[in-house]
């Protein structure tokens, strides 16, 4: 499959590595992308997803199996992996084996991811997480996705269609929502363990 869009030289300086070859790139989804996505998802149920040791709703989350897309929708799973790919050869050249289903965040007031980093006992095999902006950045207040390896946190762009990808040991977090809601789409890539 073509990838969707160019990665010239001059397309490829808009990249920055800001934290341990975490890359993030200008907005790459159109907003009309963003739109169908969270069309899609408020026709479907969010699980409330707790955090642990505590009573209190984390964020909304809605897994999807790739049965469950539609064609719009399923496009936008197809280009992710696509620029995923092409990254991961440019940048970190990760032995990437499949990407795991994206999720889809809905994050309401009060709701908030604490800090942590993807590479566990439990989740040996990531390599890459992958997060797109979905909704435009006026729409909720807090709900900001900071990642780093110290304070001060960088913030991810806001932008909606902007796109961040973090090595799986870059801790990251996303503060409380204070108003309004907030979508974005998750995904990891995964292979063998890191050696």
């Amino acid at each position: 499959m073509p990838l969707p869009v160019s990665f010239s030289p001059a397309f490829n300086s808009r990249i920055t590595v800001s934290y341990q070859r975490a890359a993030r790139k200008v907005p790459l989804f159109s907003t009309e992308e963003c739109k169908a996505v969270i069309s899609w998802a408020t026709t479907k149920s969010f699980t409330a997803v707790n955090e642990p040791g505590k009573g209190a709703s984390q964020y909304k989350l809605l897994r999807c199996g790739r049965e469950a897309w539609n064609p719009r929708v399923l496009a936008f799973q197809q280009k992710l992996e696509a620029i995923v790919e092409d990254l991961n050869h440019e940048i970190w050249r990760f032995d990437i084996t499949e990407f795991l289903n994206v999720d889809i965040l809905r994050y309401e007031v009060g709701d908030r991811v604490p800090l942590h980093v993807d590479l566990g006992i439990n989740t040996y095999d990531v390599k890459l997480g992958v997060f797109v902006q979905l909704s435009p950045g006026n729409a909720y207040k807090g709900g900001t996705l900071r990642y780093g390896g110290a304070p001060p946190l960088e913030a991810a762009s806001r932008a909606q269609g902007a796109l961040l990808i973090l090595p799986a040991w870059v801790p990251h977090h996303v503060t409380t929502v204070t108003a309004g809601t907030r979508y974005s789409a998750v995904c990891w890539a995964v292979g063998p363990s890191f050696r």
